[in-house]
């Protein structure tokens, strides 16, 4: 089984002798906090697992030993957070083999590459790989959110933006700051007539949907010639670079960076910036690769490699 949990949505899938078998539920239908690893979420994940498993499989349980479960959990971004879910998961799925991972570790695997360089930029933003060794390497998307970080997400590319806006009408004067495509799309989504008004609209809509729901706007004003946009987004290539850069230093393997995430699959600007930048990042040549495969496809296949080396 491999189960891809997202912010907003967990999918589950099931490989069995009744064939292949996939389930889509919202992420609150069993979570209270998408943002960290709580033992009650765990307990009703794996109530989940379960009810899935006997609805597709006929029975409640499998054998002790004979089914395997890879999940790829978003908000386990520390150590000890992944041993929290696995204690908590395993207590009530005895006998399971099982793994759990961040859920950017499932891009490679998804696209059938065994070591890559895992890239997510959607709702947030954080880059993965694994050492020779094995061991996990991460840079940016700590849990430090929307608010602080993500740089490149939907919600921080509007974010710093807006701080683009500010910077551009202390270094150009404030009429020039107006008229930039993106202020103008912006004060009227806001219904505001000036830069003090939108930053205090702006400042009271703080969330991370609230924000990242005017991602596609920011998109629209750059199409537009917003320079604001256009160096916001230039910024954001920049910093996901130096998060592939950081993990590579630190030895992470691969020559593949997998990328998914609503932002830059949906956003061929993003991509073509990204793969421009991608030879500055790393002393060997590195190559952008747009996840094509749901993520659940991966998580199956660590389950698979996790069942068979077990065996």
């Amino acid at each position: 089984m491999g189960v891809d949990v997202g912010g907003t949505k967990t999918r589950i899938d099931l490989v069995g002798r009744n064939g292949h078998h996939s389930r889509l539920i919202p992420s609150q239908a069993w979570r209270k906090e998408a943002d960290t690893v709580r033992s009650a979420d765990m307990i009703s994940l794996a109530d989940q697992i379960r009810g899935f498993l006997s609805d597709c499989d006929g029975r409640p349980d499998t054998d002790q030993g004979t089914t395997a479960l890879c999940l790829g959990l978003h908000g386990a971004d520390s150590p000890r957070q992944l041993s929290l879910a696995d204690r908590t998961l395993g207590a009530n799925l005895p006998g399971w083999r099982l793994r759990v991972v961040n859920d950017a570790e499932l891009l490679g695997p998804a696209a059938g590459i065994d070591r890559a360089l895992n890239l997510v930029v959607g709702t947030g933003t954080v880059a993965v790989g694994r050492s020779a060794g094995d061991s996990l390497l991460r840079a940016d998307g700590y849990g430090y959110g929307w608010l602080l970080s993500d740089f490149g997400s939907a919600p921080a590319l509007v974010r710093e933006a807006v701080r683009e806006i500010i910077r551009y009408s202390t270094v150009h004067g404030e009429q020039a700051a107006m008229e930039d495509p993106f202020t103008q799309d912006l004060l009227t989504r806001l219904e505001a007539h000036d830069l003090y008004q939108l930053t205090v609209a702006f400042g009271s809509l703080a969330g991370e949907k609230a924000w990242g729901d005017m991602a596609p706007l920011f998109f629209s004003s750059l199409k537009s010639g917003s320079a604001i946009a256009d160096r916001t987004l230039d910024q954001a290539v920049e910093r996901l670079g130096q998060s592939i850069s950081s993990i590579v230093s630190r030895g992470a393997q691969g020559d593949q960076v997998v990328a998914a995430g609503g932002v830059i699959t949906h956003q061929p600007v993003m991509a073509e910036r990204l793969s421009n930048l991608l030879d500055e990042c790393s002393p060997r040549p590195l190559h952008l690769c747009l996840l094509k495969n749901p993520p659940a496809l991966g998580a199956l296949r660590m389950a698979r490699d996790l069942l068979f080396d077990g065996a």
